[in-house]
């Protein structure tokens, strides 16, 4: 795991752990959670930065959050409806997400609104035309 400091300390990314473990673990809403947290930025997300979040327990999570700085569209980037899509999903008989744990819409946590799901372990697919999926799994996609 990488450790970070906060917002403009040399970290390798922009999040502050330790008032992001404090709100966390304020908040209750992830059963379960021991400080402190470490996040490290994951390359992958179209268009919110996400990030791993791993507790002292060793538990993963998945971070995701509004980038930083002017937001070119009023539609892009809203984590809030991520969250609540995903909450919706949930509750759909046989439909797999990731269960979301918590939506963060102040800013002074980590300087935009995030939310924090269940890390699953899965097949990233990082090419848009999924060239090395067979033509039935492109389908099933």
């Amino acid at each position: 795991m990488s450790s970070s400091t906060s917002p403009g300390s040399g970290s390798r990314h922009d999040l502050d752990d330790r008032a992001l473990g404090r709100y966390l673990l304020q908040s209750g809403k992830i059963p379960g959670l021991q400080l402190p947290v470490e996040t490290k930025k994951i390359g992958y997300g179209q268009s919110n930065p996400t990030y791993f979040l791993d507790d002292a327990a060793g538990t993963r999570f998945i971070l995701r959050k509004k980038p930083q700085g002017p937001i070119i569209s009023l539609v892009a980037h809203q984590v809030d409806r991520e969250f609540r899509v995903l909450q919706a999903f949930s509750m759909v008989k046989g439909f797999q997400v990731p269960k979301v744990f918590d939506l963060c819409m102040d800013t002074s946590v980590v300087g935009t609104a995030f939310y924090v799901m269940e890390f699953v372990n899965g097949r990233i697919i990082t090419d848009m035309e999924m060239k090395e999926l067979s033509p039935a799994d492109r389908r099933k996609v």
